[in-house]
């Protein structure tokens, strides 16, 4: 998920703000994102890991408000973040969700809806166009 979640970042960044400045943070959000696994792996501390989870999921929404879109598919955008709150939704209500529906839970679910939230960018990307305007302007 790490390295899912920084590679988005730098995409939409790419695609948003700058490709240059995509391009280049590439590499060292990758890095970051992995070390964040180290660092919960050998330590247990998770502040790493859920900045790098995170952190992406604030910027992605004002990175596609602020800053003009290169392609289509804006749409599928918004809605696989909407999904993936769904799934970090889920991710919290797990032991609600045992509680009233023994034996489901929310954490398999999470994984279900996180993939489905992928599935839906990657359909979005291979359904976009070129913005018109922007190509020219």
């Amino acid at each position: 998920m790490a390295i899912v979640f920084m590679t988005l970042l730098t995409v939409t960044v790419g695609e948003r703000v700058n490709s240059r400045v995509g391009r280049f943070l590439l590499g060292p959000l990758l890095a970051i994102g992995v070390v964040s696994l180290l660092v919960w792996r050998n330590t247990g501390d998770l502040r790493l890991y859920g900045l790098v989870q995170f952190y992406p999921m604030l910027a992605l929404p004002l990175m596609l408000i602020l800053f003009p879109p290169r392609y289509t598919g804006t749409a599928g955008i918004w809605s696989m973040i909407g999904i993936y709150a769904l799934a970090k939704l889920l991710e919290a209500s797990d032991q609600s969700l045992w509680n009233a529906a023994a034996p489901l839970s929310g954490h398999p679910w999470k994984h279900v809806a996180g993939a489905a939230a992928m599935l839906l960018y990657v359909e979005t990307i291979g359904r976009r166009k070129i913005i018109a305007s922007v190509a020219t302007g």
